[in-house]
């Protein structure tokens, strides 16, 4: 029965994280935000032939990353409880 407990934990709201002073506030866009992509997992598979310069892909990513909406990705998701 555990499992079955922490199977169905996994559904349950979450309470708001706390903002820290040092975290930076990036607001999602209205299809980043639907309750339905909260719960999707993508997985992706990719095959190359020659061998990748991990060093290139680092940088690249991170660089990417900087850039305008690309933040989003490399940042910490978390909800914001409403004062209503």
């Amino acid at each position: 029965m555990r499992f079955l407990d922490r199977f169905f934990s996994l559904f349950k709201a979450k309470e708001a994280t706390s903002t820290l002073h040092a975290d930076e506030v990036y607001p999602l866009f209205f299809l980043d935000n639907l309750s339905t992509g909260r719960v999707i997992v993508l997985s992706e598979a990719l095959r190359f032939d020659a061998v990748l310069d991990p060093i290139k892909l680092r940088d690249g990513l991170t660089k990417l990353i900087q850039q305008g909406d690309w933040r989003k990705l490399g940042g910490r998701l978390g909800t914001q409880v409403s004062d209503d």
